[in-house]
């Protein structure tokens, strides 16, 4: 009688930077039902609103072994780093730690537009080098807009009668905005 032996089930492990802000948060809610565990890295881990079952590793960037400690594990890296003049430093230091710790792959959340020497473009462009250079699967993502944008700003368009009007490059959206009545 010979008994069948089955791999245990790995459910893939992903690390979200950037978790507090308003896509990592979007992101760590949707993410929360897939069959997946969800690790929140974030300097202030009391502050972090998340849902049930994601597990949250304090960070601290000027102490990288928090960085690799938190990461050790993961198969996947998310990062959406907030803006700031420390953002280079930071988003580099967590890809380094990623890489030493053995993530798989790394999605790194960039800006729109071709390579600019204008910041926060500039600082976008200077990660994603340093993040071609290593060795692990990667991913940029370069929105244009976000629909949450014009959600929040409803309100305002819809104060307005007459026509709004968003363009980029060749493709347009139209909104038709009436007053009630």
């Amino acid at each position: 009688m010979s008994k069948e032996i089955r791999p245990a089930s790995h459910k893939p492990r992903i690390a979200i930077a950037g978790a507090t802000g308003r896509v990592g948060s979007t992101l760590t809610i949707l993410l929360a039902s897939d069959p997946v565990d969800i690790t929140v890295l974030t300097r202030r881990p009391d502050a972090a609103q998340l849902p049930k079952g994601t597990s949250i590793a304090a960070i601290d960037f000027d102490q990288p072994h928090t960085l690799q400690n938190a990461l050790r594990g993961a198969d996947r890296l998310f990062v959406s780093h907030g803006t700031s003049p420390q953002q280079v430093t930071n988003e580099i230091a967590l890809i380094d730690a990623a890489v030493a710790a053995g993530v798989r792959q790394i999605v790194k959340l960039s800006a729109l537009g071709p390579a600019s020497r204008l910041n926060p473009f500039a600082w976008h462009m200077q990660i994603e080098a340093h993040l071609a250079q290593q060795p692990v699967a990667s991913t940029i993502l370069r929105p244009s807009a976000f629909v949450d944008i014009l959600k929040r700003a409803a309100g305002q368009i819809a104060a307005a009668p007459g026509r709004a009007r968003l363009a980029r490059g060749a493709r347009t959206l139209s909104i038709r905005v009436t007053s009630p009545t």
